[in-house]
């Protein structure tokens, strides 16, 4: 294997740790030297949840967002083309690696956070976060050309939020076929690499206004903290190229 393909297989690893829901990974991807191309894998769409498949292109773009950032580790530039085809709506993207310049002291640090990322279901300490982080988390998502609305726990408009959320989930709990799916993906046999682990569910909260998901098969009942910042991420279209 050449250093080139070394370099690709690295960046598919960290790519493939991306987030995904249910962690379903509904992808793949195929490779032809320094080209990838990246499809959503029809076949670990979420069909009754997802029937548009909507969550299951964020979870590429998650994949798609991993190999950017990987590859600048190994001093490569990514040069995406997304959603190259209009007649083929599983080609989520075609990805071109590049030499690149050495990565900068942040493209570092990000590339390196892709191996320590997880979700955390538990309480954290009940304090604001600071400021500077606040700042930099709004940055990144327009630098992805998103916006990012913060709610902050003295906003009206948080009840608001967290009423929609808890209708949804309280529709999601009196269907069944929302249900099966959900067991479906959250899992007790350690064998598997997809799904999410029932250790992992974390616990359920004691407090209807904590802003956490729920899941049926969460064990226990805890406080979780009352001063959190939501966030509200959207977009300038609803289409699958703008999210």
């Amino acid at each position: 294997m050449s250093i080139v393909d070394s370099r690709v297989e690295r960046i598919l690893r960290a790519a493939a740790r991306a987030p995904s829901v249910y962690n379903t990974q509904p992808w793949q991807v195929d490779v032809t030297g320094n080209t990838v191309l990246l499809r959503a894998d029809a076949a670990r769409q979420l069909r009754h949840s997802d029937p548009h498949g909507r969550e299951m292109l964020i979870s590429c773009g998650a994949f798609l967002f991993n190999a950017r950032t990987a590859a600048r580790r190994d001093s490569l530039t990514a040069v995406v083309k997304v959603l190259p085809v209009p007649d083929d709506e599983l080609l989520v993207a075609e990805i071109e690696l590049e030499p690149g310049p050495v990565p900068n002291t942040d493209e570092l640090e990000l590339s390196v956070a892709i191996e320590r990322r997880t979700t955390s279901r538990v309480p954290f300490d009940d304090q604001p976060l600071f400021t500077d982080v606040l700042m930099s988390i709004l940055q990144a998502a327009r630098d992805e050309g998103a916006e990012l609305r913060l709610i902050q726990p003295s906003e009206p408009v948080r009840e608001d939020v967290l009423g929609l959320v808890r209708r949804a989930e309280a529709l999601a709990a009196e269907d069944p076929a929302a249900r099966a799916e959900e067991e479906a993906w959250t899992t007790t046999d350690p064998g598997r690499d997809d799904g999410i682990p029932q250790d992992l569910l974390g616990p359920g909260a004691s407090d209807d206004r904590a802003p956490v998901r729920r899941f049926h098969a969460s064990t226990g009942s805890v406080q979780f903290e009352q001063r959190s910042t939501l966030a509200v991420l959207s977009t300038a279209g609803d289409s699958p190229g703008t999210g």
